[in-house]
């Protein structure tokens, strides 16, 4: 089994936190993937937030009400199989570093990834 810190998601272009409406999950829970472990209220709408693992619940930072920005630790889960990529919190645009790459010539740079 592995420690996996399930981060606050992105839940739309351009949103940068959520109000958590309610927390399905507490320690010692277990979950599997797409077991709905929050609700939580954007700027939108109240969206239901899957999980992306298996596993048995080990710490839960968040409450209801609780305000988290996108790349918050909500939860520690001991996941079990693989563990899928997390993206931190968003950073500079995406398309910042391309033209770099790009201007020192285009394939090097894609090599690279």
């Amino acid at each position: 089994m592995a420690k996996f810190e399930y981060k606050f998601p992105e839940l739309g272009e351009g949103l940068h936190e959520g109000e958590i409406i309610k927390m399905h999950i507490k320690p010692g829970d277990k979950v599997t993937d797409d077991d709905i472990i929050m609700e939580v209220q954007n700027d939108k709408a109240v969206v239901e937030v899957p999980c992306p693992v298996n596993g048995t619940v080990q710490e839960v930072f968040a409450k209801d009400g609780d305000v988290f920005n996108v790349g918050q630790v909500v939860a520690v889960i001991d996941a079990e199989g693989e563990l899928p990529e997390q993206e931190d919190a968003p950073e500079a645009p995406a398309t910042s570093p391309e033209p770099s790459a790009a201007a020192q010539g285009g394939a090097a740079g894609a090599a690279r990834f």
